[in-house]
């Protein structure tokens, strides 16, 4: 006869020992792997809002949306040159933004970044609960066809600039500004690059409809909107891609036509 014999306390040590070293091993990867499927569908959402950007651009002669919510601002007449969001300075998502009709989203899921949870208004951390992404303030009603495929963007600690695909869309670090002080869905002056994601990462839509990933050195270590530089259309020189350059400015619209 043969007889049935139990785990002995060894042996169980042994076992329990080699499960919890494989959670340990498997658990990062596992977490990886969600930060991933997040940075994914944050791209997606980049994808949709600038697609909704050409569809606008399309059926505007070529203009690309605005980021104003007043109709005093140099050179805006008309209620499809305002802001792409509905309003300018925000404690809710408003409701008349230009490219809404163009996105097929009635939860608003799609301004949202799914790696940034939402910690409070205005804090500096987190997103602000109503958007997490903003758009390049110097691009307010340019013409599609003279903005250049790419851009030149200086790296903090770097002395050369790398060359990467001119953006029209981006993730915006929530401390410089996107949930700080000024909570606009705008990217101009110093406000700073997202590193949201894995590796000091973040992403943003490109002018060619393309969306990418920009690496940073540090969490807070990432390039500002006055380290993006782009051609000219006219001068065919580096124009820094903030708000108050020649002739009028970035607030004055399709002002980018003109440098």
């Amino acid at each position: 006869m043969s007889t049935r014999r139990g785990f002995t306390l060894v042996e169980l040590l042994i076992v329990i020992s080699v499960i919890t070293l494989l959670i340990a091993i498997l658990l990062p990867s596992l977490g990886m792997a969600r930060e991933s499927a997040r940075s994914v569908q944050c791209k997606n959402n980049l994808k949709q809002l600038s697609l909704g950007f050409i569809s606008f651009s399309v059926e505007h002669e070529g203009d690309l949306p605005g980021v104003y919510y007043a109709d005093d601002v140099p050179g805006i007449t008309q209620d499809w040159q305002l802001s792409w969001l509905g309003n300018e300075a925000w404690s809710a998502l408003g409701t008349e933004g230009t490219i809404l009709q163009y996105i097929p989203d009635a939860d608003k899921a799609v301004y949202r970044c799914p790696s940034l949870p939402f910690v409070g208004f205005n804090t500096g951390v987190g997103s602000n609960g109503e958007f997490d992404y903003s758009s390049m303030k110097a691009f307010i009603g340019a013409n599609m066809d003279q903005v250049p495929l790419e851009s030149r963007v200086m790296m903090p600690g770097e002395t050369v600039p790398d060359t990467a695909r001119t953006p029209i869309l981006v993730e915006e670090h929530p401390l410089y500004y996107l949930n700080n002080i000024w909570i606009s869905p705008e990217h101009a002056w110093d406000d700073q690059f997202g590193t949201t994601h894995s590796n000091n990462t973040g992403n943003y839509a490109a002018i060619d409809g393309s969306v990418t990933s920009l690496a940073s050195p540090g969490r807070d270590s990432s390039p500002r909107c006055v380290d993006w530089t782009a051609k000219g259309p006219l001068s065919g020189t580096d124009q820094v891609l903030t708000f108050n350059t020649p002739p009028e400015g970035a607030s004055f619209w399709g002002a980018w036509n003109r440098r």
